[in-house]
């Protein structure tokens, strides 16, 4: 029961892949919280586990945490924005964050998390297939508002993006462990997704990460050997595909404009923009601005018209914008709870979680992972399967739990 409700609260923070546009983005994001205090009403009423016995990197939990709330009240203090205000735009994010001790509480089970997303990551290859048919008029999700075809194709959101990404390293880690080929075919379902996805750095990530990942165990001969089939395999057959041509021409036509105008690639301004530029003073630097309400408070309405027109969105470059809401202080403890996930020791068949929580902290150099809820909670349900432990207990005869719940720590 308790897996089914995380399920539910992933389709929620998607407006359960809103059909015909019917709910806004504020009702989509009513939902979500609504559905992580069901989660938290449901983890209370339960005895199997308490917070005080679950182990986990508490100290830059408890700075991050910390740094979330009070970033909000900064942006009432230092800017024209109002405190109902401020928390009404911030609350969303710490609920997202918030939804990590949810679920330790919650203790769903992993194996069965993983089943349900098989049906999650089916459903989403579905709306995006159905949404390019229908293209122009999408009929799940938001309206797409660009016809930009300089990748070769029209881009189109795919939905629960991030469930597919943790998948690729899934079926990895379960090839690696069974030898089924069953999985070498969701790897490739996986790998299609990525390319159509039409987003440079996520396939350059992708790439790099699971060729790191097969060739894990192997020796160093065999190293050499399946990494040269394997780069030139795909080297072939990505070569041949009919979007690689736009998108090498479109990547080199922005290196060329940057070159001969001299003007700095859009993500390296917004970098310098919110990790920097954007702060008033060492209070915000040290302690973030909060979240601006886009086209609502004065704050946010200034913000927007600047962003929009230096197209620096806070949501590409996830870190940097990170120091601009929250403060450098808090950036610095999300990094070490991402770091610290990434090199805690895991069982055989759990390595996966190693790589997508690398997969996120490269993300987050330019994308929005850390930014968008609706991302944010599936790199929760990553990091409370790397801090649950296999072991809850014995049960009794009477099904009740005789030992505490022990939690892995680092």
């Amino acid at each position: 029961m308790n897996h089914r409700l995380v399920i539910i609260t992933i389709l929620a923070s998607v407006g359960f892949f809103n059909f015909h546009n019917t709910f806004n983005s504020p009702i989509c994001r009513l939902m979500f919280i609504c559905m992580v205090i069901l989660c938290l009403i449901t983890a209370i009423k339960q005895q199997s586990v308490r917070l005080l016995d679950c182990k986990f990197p508490r100290l830059p939990w408890f700075i991050f945490m910390c740094g979330l709330i009070v970033s909000t009240f900064m942006a009432s203090f230092f800017h024209p924005q109002s405190l109902q205000t401020s928390i009404i735009a911030q609350s969303t994010v710490i609920v997202a964050f918030s939804f990590f001790f949810v679920l330790l509480k919650l203790n769903p089970d992993p194996d069965k998390l993983i089943k349900s997303f098989f049906y999650l990551a089916g459903c989403s290859i579905l709306v995006y297939f159905v949404n390019l048919a229908s293209f122009p008029n999408n009929i799940f999700g938001e309206p797409i508002i660009s016809e930009d075809t300089s990748r070769g194709m029209i881009r189109i959101l795919i939905p629960l993006f991030q469930i597919i990404i943790l998948l690729i390293f899934y079926s990895i880690n379960q090839w690696q462990i069974t030898k089924s080929k069953k999985w070498l075919l969701f790897l490739g379902i996986g790998g299609v997704m990525i390319i159509l996805s039409l987003t440079r750095q996520i396939m350059a990530i992708m790439f790099i990460l699971c060729f790191f990942q097969i060739l894990h165990k192997y020796s160093l001969s065999k190293k050499i050997i399946v990494g040269v089939i394997l780069l030139s395999s795909v080297y072939v057959i990505f070569t041949n595909l009919p979007i690689y041509k736009d998108i090498k021409e479109l990547t080199e036509t922005q290196i060329d404009s940057s070159v001969n105008k001299q003007e700095e690639d859009v993500r390296v301004g917004a970098w310098r923009y919110y990790s920097y530029e954007a702060n008033d003073n060492i209070a915000t630097f040290l302690l973030g601005n909060g979240t601006p309400s886009l086209g609502k408070s004065v704050w946010g309405k200034q913000f927007d018209i600047y962003t929009s027109k230096e197209n620096y969105y806070i949501g590409d470059v996830s870190w940097a914008s990170c120091i601009f809401l929250y403060g450098i202080i808090a950036t610095i403890a999300l990094l070490c709870i991402v770091i610290l996930a990434i090199f805690k020791p895991k069982k055989a068949d759990q390595q996966y979680l190693t790589y997508y929580m690398i997969c996120v902290l490269l993300q987050g150099i330019a994308s929005g992972v850390w930014f968008y809820f609706n991302e944010l909670d599936i790199t929760m349900i990553v990091l409370y399967m790397i801090y649950r432990d296999n072991n809850q207990g014995i049960l009794s005869a009477n099904g009740t739990h005789t030992g505490k719940p022990q939690f892995i720590t680092e």
